[in-house]
């Protein structure tokens, strides 16, 4: 099995000057680091998609041993720059490229032990997030605000209705004529809406939980193929949440996912700076030495 990265770092850039950005995300480097340094722990092919800046960042400069290196992302900025919202784009990008079976690790997401349970399994997902409110809230807003909304998001499965969605933190598998598929549709989904996206800045709307996730959900379910989770599917919100965040038992979990916000709280990034010093000594010293140097640029 096949693991992927993307790195698209325009939505990064967009809002940041450079000098503020190189100061607000040491603990980014060390996240990225950790995540790809776990992943190669346990299987051989670890794969980036990014762009030219990302490809400076991550191996120019901090030498993270990918496998291999697609620099292709700098498309998606020409056609989608002004929408620095649309941070999932880059995703369903790389999604859209892969011609084999494959295992898509978000950046702040750490493999614990290798997937091998689901290695043949059609469509995997992280886990099921049962609506807290957001999704439904979302899901209404963009019924009212959007042109153009797919006839498969109108679903009338009792379970996903709600707005309730897989969770595509680590999100793959083995069929790949399904991912071409959700792929295309979620880029028609935006294409079709571009007059209006900009609108929708400012507003508390997740538009690629949406496009990406929300999407997923109900076109596995409208094609009825079974997704299977890392996690069991919980009965509330919040029962699988604190087992995503769980470093004090990073022996016994399959995988840490630094979900949302979570990523940005000082008590969560000393955790993975500390891990990063821990199992990767080389890596940490290396990326606080170029840090304290200003050697980092973008």
């Amino acid at each position: 099995m096949k693991i992927i990265q993307s790195y698209w770092s325009h939505p990064d850039l967009s809002t940041r000057n450079q000098r503020e950005f190189i100061k607000l995300n040491l603990n980014k480097y060390m996240t990225f680091a950790l995540s790809v340094l776990r992943a190669k722990k346990h299987y051989d092919n670890v794969e980036l998609y990014t762009d030219k800046v990302g490809k400076e960042l991550l191996i120019d400069l901090l030498e993270l041993p990918y496998t291999k290196v697609h620099v292709c992302l700098d498309d998606l900025t020409d056609k989608y720059g002004e929408y620095n919202h649309l941070w999932a784009l880059g995703k369903i990008y790389t999604y859209s490229l892969q011609n084999e079976p494959f295992f898509h690790v978000d950046n702040d997401a750490f493999i614990c032990k290798p997937l091998d349970d689901f290695h043949d399994a059609p469509i995997v997902a992280q886990s099921f997030e049962r609506n807290n409110g957001h999704h439904q809230y979302n899901l209404r807003k963009l019924k009212k605000q959007l042109s153009f909304f797919p006839e498969v998001l109108n679903t009338d499965s009792e379970m996903l209705k709600d707005g309730s969605q897989y969770n595509a933190g680590i999100i793959g598998g083995t069929d790949i004529a399904f991912f071409k598929e959700f792929c295309q549709t979620s880029f028609q989904f935006v294409d079709n809406n571009l007059d209006f996206l900009n609108d929708l800045k400012g507003e508390n709307i997740c538009f690629p939980c949406i496009f990406e996730q929300y999407l997923f959900s109900c076109l596995a379910y409208k094609k009825g193929i079974d997704v299977k989770t890392l996690l069991p599917i919980s009965d509330t919100p919040l029962d699988n949440f604190n087992s995503l965040l769980d470093f004090h038992d990073k022996q016994n979990v399959l995988f840490i996912h630094l979900i949302g916000d979570h990523k940005k709280e000082a008590h969560n990034m000393c955790l993975v700076a500390e891990t990063l010093w821990q199992e990767f000594p080389e890596y940490y010293d290396k990326i606080i030495k170029k840090y304290n140097a200003y050697e980092i640029t973008v």
